[in-house]
C-alpha cells in the first residue's frame, strides 16, 4: 500500500489493511470503488 497513510501506522497495521484490501479486491473485483480508512490513527491524531 502506498500512501500517506504509512507514516502513521505501524508495519503490522499496513500489513492487514493491505491484506483487507486485497481480499476485498478478489471478492469484489470492478465493483470495489474504493476504500477509504478514517479515525484518530488514520488521520494522525493518536
Amino acid at each position: 500500500m502506498k500512501t500517506k497513510l504509512n507514516k502513521f501506522l505501524s508495519k503490522n497495521e499496513s500489513l492487514a489493511i493491505e491484506e483487507f484490501r486485497r481480499r476485498l479486491k478478489k471478492s469484489l473485483e470492478d465493483d470495489l470503488l474504493k476504500i477509504e480508512l478514517f479515525g484518530s490513527k488514520a488521520r494522525g491524531a493518536f
